[in-house]
């Protein structure tokens, strides 16, 4: 069972994943904009964060730069809908490990499944 941080401002997509991912026996914590979910990363220990990058308050790129600033190690996915899946890759996100592209679709408990 791993810890996940999930950051994600969309409500309907927030417990969607929830609900997923807590059948497949993961732990989630939630927050609504990039800030909230700094503030609990920096708090908590997480073995994943999932961030989501157009959000309010503090975006997804922000928080992403200064978890990393702040010497944060462990993995973080971007959760997007900015691009196609077959044209996205980690560079337009400096700093996370990988990209999940919106909408989530079959595979998604298995993809995560494989970071740990």
């Amino acid at each position: 069972m791993a810890q996940i941080l999930l950051v994600e401002d969309d409500t309907e997509l927030r417990e969607l994943i929830v609900l997923r991912l807590e059948m497949a026996d993961h732990k989630l914590t939630c927050a609504e904009n990039g800030l909230i979910g700094l503030n609990l990363a920096m708090d908590e220990d997480f073995d994943l964060i999932l961030m989501d990058m157009v959000m309010p308050v503090m975006d997804g790129d922000d928080a992403l730069m200064q978890l990393r600033k702040f010497g944060y190690k462990n993995k973080i996915v971007v959760i997007t809908a900015a691009f196609p899946q077959d044209k996205v890759t980690n560079s337009y996100f400096p700093g996370c490990d990988d990209v999940i592209c919106k909408p989530i679709t079959d595979g998604f408990e298995e993809r995560i499944a494989a970071y740990f």
